[in-house]
């Protein structure tokens, strides 16, 4: 999944910097535009959640942007296994997304099967090509 999300990013010419086991994409280029986007690919978003204060003090330094601090999202890669019910799975995701440090946070949820299923229904497609195809 990280590869599709970078794929995705680079497409949109944002920036990747790799940063304490997650990736770091910017988009400066544009000065009315200044967005930063941490991703993590995590087994569980809890994970994630111990480490956040780490990984923003990494990625700011790296970024070395005043405007990091009100700008930048965390988008948790969440590989689940089927072996959680769903009200749980809900009740995990929105309490990650309702914390409040550091970092506005997004947690995008599969399955191996799901995975399988989009990289078929993609074939030779690039990821940028499919969201705009299936969401413009």
């Amino acid at each position: 999944m990280i590869d599709m999300i970078s794929q995705l990013f680079k497409g949109y010419d944002y920036k990747a910097t790799q940063v304490e086991g997650a990736k770091l994409f910017s988009q400066m280029d544009n000065p009315r535009r200044e967005e930063y986007w941490l991703v993590i690919d995590q087994i569980t978003p809890e994970v994630a959640l111990d480490n956040q204060a780490t990984l923003f003090s990494a990625a700011k330094e790296i970024s070395g942007d005043t405007a990091f601090d009100k700008n930048t999202s965390m988008l948790l890669l969440w590989e689940t296994t089927g072996e959680i019910s769903y009200s749980e799975l809900k009740r995990k995701i929105l309490s990650i997304e309702a914390d409040s440090y550091f970092f506005k946070k997004y947690v995008l949820y599969y399955s191996k099967a799901q995975m399988t299923q989009l990289q078929n229904t993609l074939g030779d497609r690039s990821t940028k090509t499919f969201v705009e195809e299936h969401l413009a």
